[in-house]
């Protein structure tokens, strides 16, 4: 998880669901990586984690803002969090690195101001389980408008996955996915400043 200090005053009030999500989870064996992307007030910064057993938390404040600090507008919307992302998955990393091939690691990620169903993290670990030659998984997810409500205004059927606005169609919800470590080891997010200056799509973080 990355987070940071947002201007309206919310991330504290979003950061909250998010680990109460969390702690809901029906599968408990899991660790909690976050990184504050230059959050403001460091003590609050800490104190919207103490709910997390200090056994499975590991948190980090960067001293300097990534892409907050070098980007404005759509660019900004588009890749920002990366460097914080990065380093969540890079102190995971090195966290996990004595296991090598031996233990069965998952990554997954949760945006700050997103929540998990009780269930997520147990059928993303069950995919994997039943099909072992699976590396890269995904669940079902809402896009909701900044009301909570789901978008469009109705429910959408459940067998339609991830209901992003249209502009977005097709693309999988951040904190949907979950990958085996062991054989994305190394993978990182790129940020605007990654692609090479003749490329012509969108450059997005993920």
């Amino acid at each position: 998880m990355s987070s940071y200090t947002r201007t309206n005053g919310r991330s504290p009030y979003y950061i909250k669901k998010a680990v109460k999500s969390i702690l809901s989870q029906s599968y408990s064996n899991w660790e909690l990586f976050v990184t504050g992307d230059k959050y403001e007030n460091e003590s609050e910064f800490r104190s919207l984690f103490t709910s997390i057993p200090s056994s499975k938390l590991y948190l980090y404040n960067l001293p300097k803002p990534g892409e907050r600090g070098n980007l404005t507008g759509i660019q900004l919307w588009q890749s920002s969090g990366v460097s914080a992302m990065n380093n969540a998955i890079d102190r995971a990393e090195r966290h996990h690195n004595s296991c090598g091939t031996v233990c069965k690691i998952y990554v997954t990620n949760l945006d700050d101001d997103d929540i998990w169903s009780p269930e997520h993290l147990s059928e993303l670990l069950s995919i994997f389980i039943h099909f072992p030659s699976v590396v890269f998984a995904w669940t079902k997810g809402y896009f909701c408008h900044s009301g909570g409500n789901p978008y469009p205004s109705m429910i959408v059927p459940q067998d339609k996955v991830n209901n992003w606005l249209k502009s977005f169609g097709g693309n999988v919800l951040h904190s949907s996915w979950a990958w085996n470590m062991k054989v994305f080891r190394g993978f990182r997010y790129r940020g605007q400043w990654d692609f090479p200056p003749n490329f012509k799509g969108p450059k997005t973080a993920d």
